[in-house]
């Protein structure tokens, strides 16, 4: 997979994402797939997406790196109530899905 648990905590603080997520890897990872999936069917008619999300490390690029963050991490928060949720996690989600909806239809070429 594209993202390593550890990228989290670049995003959320690590005993935060333990805490919401009950000390489940398979939350983690199921948050981690989303990102995939969701860059692939977003990427993937402009992009070799399958070259990219495997790579790993500093072989990564950095704008994807972040969006497959703002996804995972928006995805791990979801287990919380809204009121719960802070703002910023949610305003990057969605300015995300908008970067991501423009690239798709070739207005956007980060």
């Amino acid at each position: 997979m594209f993202l390593a648990t550890t990228d989290f905590n670049n995003k959320i603080d690590d005993d935060l994402r333990i805490k919401i997520t009950e000390d489940d890897e398979d939350i983690t990872t199921a948050a981690i797939k989303y990102a995939d999936d969701t860059l692939k069917n977003m990427l993937g008619e402009r992009y070799n997406m399958t070259t990219e999300l495997a790579k790993q490390g500093d072989a990564r690029d950095g704008t994807l790196l972040d969006y497959a963050l703002n996804l995972a991490v928006f995805r791990i928060y979801e287990r919380m109530p809204d009121v719960d949720v802070p703002e910023r996690v949610v305003k990057l989600y969605d300015d995300t899905l908008e970067d991501l909806n423009q690239i798709n239809q070739g207005k956007n070429d980060r």
